[in-house]
């Protein structure tokens, strides 16, 4: 259970936001499409946990201080740190092969990258700056979105419109 915890898969309904394209291209409910998604969408997952461990790795000593957070594996002393960072890394390698799978012509690859090195910058201290933090994480949905686009070829004008139209409605009211 700590292993599971960990890796915050309460997090990957985030990358749901691969479906998008999908919803405004009207493909909705294209089995093979949404088949394409799979990999996708397990790449997304397993570098976004990786991106929790490397979080939850800097911040250990803090995290014990604060009261909901001590109670996560690496704050709370249950998963030693070189075990977490390793795990780290064998989540990273499977994202991005996964990612490879998804779109072979490592479009998928490139934006996973990009997210991934955008929010490893978040855990070093990005996060601590006011607005950019926020935007980061803005940015990160956005990717998702893209990546979701790049594998499904459901780049259409109009998916880049409806996607501009439904992130200033949901952006808008936060």
């Amino acid at each position: 259970m700590k292993y599971i915890q960990l890796l915050r898969p309460k997090e990957w309904v985030k990358n749901l936001f691969l479906l998008i394209p999908l919803f405004f291209a009207g493909e909705m409910f294209n089995k093979e499409k949404l088949l394409m998604l799979v990999p996708g969408f397990f790449a997304f997952s397993f570098v976004a946990s990786t991106i929790y461990i490397l979080n939850d790795y800097r911040d250990r000593e803090d995290d014990r201080k604060h009261p909901t957070k001590c109670k996560r594996p690496l704050a709370a002393g249950l998963i030693q740190p070189a075990v977490a960072l390793a795990i780290a890394a064998l989540l990273l390698i499977a994202g991005f092969a996964l990612a490879y799978m998804a779109n072979p012509k490592m479009k998928f690859l490139f934006v996973l990258g990009i997210y991934f090195l955008l929010n490893v910058g978040y855990s070093l201290g990005l996060k601590n700056i006011p607005i950019l933090d926020i935007v980061i994480i803005a940015v990160g949905f956005v990717f998702r979105v893209k990546g979701g686009s790049i594998i499904t070829c459901c780049s259409h004008f109009r998916v880049a419109y409806y996607h501009g139209v439904f992130a200033g409605f949901v952006y808008g009211h936060w």
